[in-house]
């Protein structure tokens, strides 16, 4: 296997030294450069093309915004934001996803945020190194013909996602029609992040776009994301379906875990819809297999469309998929099922 070459850019001595003795210890890293700000990282990318860049967001004559548009117009390359648990630097890195960051990494803070920020920081530049970044812009959705498997209207859409999520989200949640049933999300990402990233598209979309809150029950066209540290497990009421929030140990270790999701979304013994996008790893995978043997549907992201075909490629290995779509069709996929004129959707 080939081993990889990685620039660190970031105008932070300290930093730039962390960062680099963590990767160094990689054994499918072979070497390190360092740069201290876009001018400098402009410079060795005129020589050398790395694997993947870790990109500040802060830097003092370019910020690490301009810096990816200007990579990724030019000479797209997997790049990986770290940045600071600030709003400032949240909703930076919020727009470095949209704009064709791979995934983030939050600087650390205490001696716990050091060994978290060791082992994100590890993961997400190996799964950045086999990223297709190429695959980050929407593409206008077209017609779908209606699906192949019957379901009654759904009562409940499920939707996991984690590297390329935040680009993947922006493009399939415009699409779904007015008064829809209730949306549940699992983005893999900080707490602190999810905070905002749920902001950002209430303000986008006009909907009801918030963290979920423990006990909250749930209404027609509102999205309630999983917070980043707690799982969003959906229960049966008195009054209609709610969420709850779990600190159960995670089946593939992702908090919040698309798995366990699924897993409450099967229990609950309605018609629903379960939805994986482009990640890294193998949550999500189980608890689609068992929203599908419960009945309710199932749908993938294909590979040429993911920026990380992890994910929805261990759903499909095991037959947990009903449906493996583009990312541009899912949303119109997910629109035939409450068209009024079709009523209970034929196969």
């Amino acid at each position: 296997m080939r081993k990889l070459y990685l620039l660190v850019v970031d105008d932070s001595r300290l930093m730039r030294r962390l960062i680099g003795d963590i990767l160094a210890e990689m054994q499918i890293v072979a070497r390190v450069a360092f740069a201290p700000d876009a001018q400098a990282a402009g410079k060795l990318l005129a020589e050398e093309k790395p694997d993947v860049i870790t990109l500040d967001i802060e830097m003092p004559d370019m910020d690490g915004i301009a810096f990816l548009e200007q990579l990724m117009a030019r000479n797209p390359l997997p790049v990986v934001m770290v940045s600071a648990l600030t709003s400032r630097g949240a909703e930076a890195t919020l727009t470095a996803l949209e704009k064709g960051a791979v995934d983030v990494v939050a600087k650390p803070t205490g001696l716990d945020g050091m060994r978290a920020f060791r082992a994100d920081l590890a993961a997400a530049v190996s799964f950045a190194a086999s990223a297709q970044v190429d695959r980050m812009s929407n593409v206008d959705t077209e017609p779908v013909p209606a699906p192949r498997r019957a379901l009654m209207e759904p009562e409940l859409i499920g939707i996991a996602a984690s590297t390329g999520g935040v680009s993947a989200l922006a493009s399939v949640l415009p699409a779904l029609p007015e008064n829809c049933p209730p949306v549940l999300v699992t983005q893999h990402m900080p707490a602190a992040f999810v905070e905002r990233l749920a902001r950002r598209l209430r303000g986008r979309l006009d909907r009801d776009i918030a963290v979920a809150q423990d006990g909250e029950v749930l209404r027609r066209n509102m999205i309630r994301f999983a917070p980043g540290h707690r799982h969003l497990v959906p229960k049966s009421s008195y009054n209609g379906l709610s969420c709850s929030l779990s600190d159960a140990a995670a089946p593939m270790g992702h908090t919040p875990s698309a798995d366990l999701m699924f897993g409450g979304m099967a229990r609950l013994g309605r018609p629903t819809i379960g939805i994986i996008l482009t990640g890294m790893g193998r949550d999500g995978a189980q608890g689609l297999a068992q929203l599908r043997e419960a009945g309710s549907v199932t749908i993938g992201q294909d590979q040429s469309s993911c920026v990380v075909y992890g994910m929805p490629r261990a759903a499909f290995e095991i037959g947990a998929l009903d449906e493996v779509l583009p990312l541009a069709e899912i949303g119109a996929r997910i629109s035939i099922f409450w068209q009024p004129s079709l009523g209970k959707v034929a196969g």
